[in-house]
This record gives structure tokens, sequence and C-alpha cells, in this order.
């Protein structure tokens, strides 16, 4: 109780609760890359001094191969309203992994098939070109390829939830893009790889938009 009290009063409003709560989210991430991963260092909540006032980094790793930047998304935020502001952070770290880790067990859609719906009209609109779901044994994640004037440094980002295994989807992301960059192309029969097609305009959901209204996440 004396230790408690130095500290001061447990925060009760809901938006310090979930800030506490992302907060810890990131810290786990954090030790994740130590414990289970191999990083040489690992740091959560940063800012760095050269970049964006405005920009907070989530996490950063250093690992034998290069930098890991992983952004960590709680609630129900979708990864396309971020988009932007998560290319501009990979860009001025100039990152050699960069990853979208959500805190739930899916990564777009809760119910039915977990795909993005995004038009190709919204995917313009966000310099994507492309999104694929790749599978490696019994683990899914998502390769998000942007328009290469969009996203000069590495035209690609990965997304996924972090229930079932995050260490292993990150173990599966780190030499998946280890041989998309050394070879231009994923040849290991470890990796299947499917092409999720854009859906119509008029099927699109207005909360997927650009700009549009959610639950806001940390």
């Amino acid at each position: 109780m004396t230790l408690c009290s130095r500290f001061g009063a447990r925060p009760t409003s809901e938006e310090a609760i979930r800030a506490r709560y992302a907060r810890t989210f990131e810290w786990y991430v954090s030790q994740l890359f130590i414990r289970e991963l191999g990083a040489r260092g690992s740091g959560f909540n940063i800012r760095l001094a050269d970049a964006n006032p405005d920009d907070e980094f989530d996490c950063i790793a250093v690992i034998d191969d290069g930098v890991v930047f992983v952004e960590c998304k709680t609630g129900r935020g979708a990864i396309f309203r971020e988009i932007a502001k998560f290319v501009r952070r990979d860009i001025e770290l100039d990152a050699d992994y960069s990853l979208f880790i959500f805190d739930r067990d899916y990564t777009f859609q809760r119910e039915g098939e977990d795909t993005p719906r995004l038009s190709a009209e919204q995917a313009r609109e966000l310099g994507i070109e492309s999104v694929n779901r790749v599978q490696a044994s019994n683990q899914t994640f998502f390769r998000i390829d942007a328009v290469q004037t969009t996203y000069p440094v590495r035209p690609f980002l990965f997304a996924c939830g972090a229930f079932g295994g995050l260490e292993d989807r990150i173990r599966y992301i780190i030499r998946y893009t280890r041989e998309l960059q050394r070879r231009r192309r994923v040849v290991s029969p470890l990796f299947t790889v499917e092409w999720v097609q854009f859906i119509s305009d008029d099927e699109s959901p207005e909360a997927e938009r650009p700009g549009s209204e959610e639950t806001p996440s940390a």
C-alpha cells in the first residue's frame, strides 16, 4: 500500500485505462523480441529527436538482420486509417522490417472471412497496390504492398493479430521478408500466398473509408 501511494492513485477514467493497456501491450511486444526472438535490444513508446514531433514509435527492436518497427494496436481500429502515419514513421526510421500488430484474434474482420473489405478506389486513395494473405504452418499474416511512390523505402509491410503464437508469426514474417529482399521473390514451400481481391465500391463499408469515424484505439 505504501509503494502504491508513492506512485499515486490508479487511473479510473476510460481514456486513462485504455492508455495504460496500450502501453502494456507495447511493453509486451518489446519484451517478446528480447526473450523469445533474440533481439539485441528493444524498446517501446519511443520518440526520436529528428522525427516528426507528433510521431511516437510503439516498439523498435534490433535483431541480427536489422531494425524492426512495430505499430501496436489495441481496440477495434483498422490499419488503413493509420497507414499514412505508419508509412511516415517507417520512412523516418528506415526500418528493415515493419509490422502492424493488433491485440486481438483477427486482423481485419471478426466475423466471416478475415480479409480486408477494401475497394479498388479506397486502395488507390491510400496508395495500396495489393494485399496478400500468407500462411506458414498454422500461422497467418498479411502482406500489404504499397505503390512505390507512396512507400519509397520498402514497398510492403505486414499485418497480423497477436493471439495464437505471436512469436512464431513474427519469425515467419522475418524469414519471408529475408527471402523477398534477397531473391526478389519467395520460393520456400513453407509459405502459401493468396492474393486478396478488392471488393466493389458498392460493397465497401463506410467505416473502412479513410478518415471515417470508429471506436478510437491506442
